[in-house]
């Protein structure tokens, strides 16, 4: 598809524009992200789980303001059909942080994902399903110095859309938007 080839690019231009940047300031982090299980909006009309939790781990490395991070989390969404989706998704997405001073920032993101959807019950759907798509986030940054080493707080937005293959062909248009809130430390 066009769009994913250009989402390969973009993502692919924010890696070496952070590989080739002089600045000083550069590292190795990892992070925890939690937050209500996503709203998403599919074929299979599926609904956000009041009492579901998501979770996402994340490294990431950052040069100055441009970092490339790599997350892996999962969360579970009830259906109309009060069916119980568990879902996985792997992502990887360039990040620009927007320094407003005394540790503050606004950071946009851009990257790719691949997202696995599936239930224990036997049906009609053609579960499991999977595919690759785009995400597109946004939030806000509080870093702070921990002993020798920094950390942050952040709270984020992401928009996540994907077409994901199930066994049977039909596909199933899959996009999710799910809150953050989250710690990461550097290294």
């Amino acid at each position: 598809m066009l769009v994913h080839a250009r989402m390969k690019r973009a993502v692919f231009a924010v890696a070496l524009v952070a590989g080739s940047s002089g600045v000083a300031s550069a590292g190795v982090y990892i992070g925890l992200g939690l937050g209500p299980s996503p709203v998403a909006s599919d074929s299979l009309q599926a609904t956000q789980d009041g009492s579901g939790r998501s979770y996402r781990g994340i490294l990431g490395w950052r040069r100055g303001p441009f970092a490339i991070e790599g997350t892996y989390g999962g969360y579970e969404l009830g259906s109309l059909d009060r069916l119980s989706y568990d879902v996985r998704q792997a992502a990887i997405a360039g990040k620009y942080n927007l320094a407003l001073g005394d540790g503050f920032s606004v950071f946009g993101k851009l990257g790719l994902h691949h997202t696995s959807l599936e239930h224990g019950a036997t049906d009609a759907d053609g579960l499991p399903a999977s595919g690759t798509g785009w995400l597109l986030g946004g939030g806000a940054e509080f870093t702070f110095k921990v002993a020798t080493t920094s950390a942050s707080l952040f709270v984020e937005y992401q928009y996540s859309d994907a077409t994901l293959d199930t066994e049977i062909g039909n596909p199933i248009d899959f996009n999710t938007r799910m809150w953050t809130l989250g710690l990461t430390i550097g290294f």
